[in-house]
């Protein structure tokens, strides 16, 4: 079996996806229960929160204006709605098999809104929010100590982020604001 049922009723087989059962909805829905750190943040910090995290960073801190590029920001993680979000030392002992399957399912969801080729034109700043999401993330959300993390080796957390304040809005909350951001910059990226 590679297919799963969505929150929405939709059949979505992660082998052949077809574009019709792919759903902002069921995605938005998704990531807002989503957590990331596989739940091991001081409080429940979702992927639907990250992503408009993520899109506020390349909006305020690099400067990008594109709808495009912002909206293919706010979906960088979708495809998470359908493979979990899974942390990257699970990601690196897995190694290629896991790689090549969250990328092509991450394409067909991009591809599915028009996002794929904004998403590889501005990849680089999308990295970089999504890094700079990630130092602020350890920094306010995770325990101090432990060894440092690679990936952030020259990438500083916001000062003026903070997460921990943040914690306020549930889950429905998190849904409603991803939905929202996502009709926003989907109409602005069309226009």
């Amino acid at each position: 079996m590679t297919w799963m049922l969505t929150r929405n009723g939709a059949a979505v087989d992660l082998k052949f996806m077809a574009a019709n059962t792919i759903s902002a909805l069921d995605i938005a829905a998704s990531l807002a229960h989503v957590n990331r750190f596989v739940g091991h943040a001081s409080r429940a910090y979702s992927v639907a929160e990250h992503s408009l995290h993520v899109v506020t960073v390349m909006e305020r801190e690099l400067g990008v204006t594109d709808p495009g590029a912002l909206f293919a920001g706010l979906l960088h993680d979708a495809h998470e709605a359908y493979t979990g979000d899974l942390h990257t030392p699970m990601k690196q002992l897995l190694g290629p098999v896991w790689h090549d399957h969250e990328r092509r399912i991450q394409h067909q969801v991009l591809r599915r809104f028009g996002a794929l080729r904004h998403y590889l034109r501005n990849r680089i700043a999308i990295k970089l929010a999504d890094l700079t999401m990630l130092a602020t993330e350890r920094r306010d959300l995770m325990p101090g100590g432990g060894p440092a993390w690679e990936s952030l080796e020259g990438i500083d957390p916001l000062p003026h982020f903070k997460l921990r304040e943040l914690g306020a809005m549930e889950a429905v909350d998190w849904r409603d604001a991803f939905f929202e951001r996502f009709a926003e910059l989907n109409q602005a990226a069309q226009e």
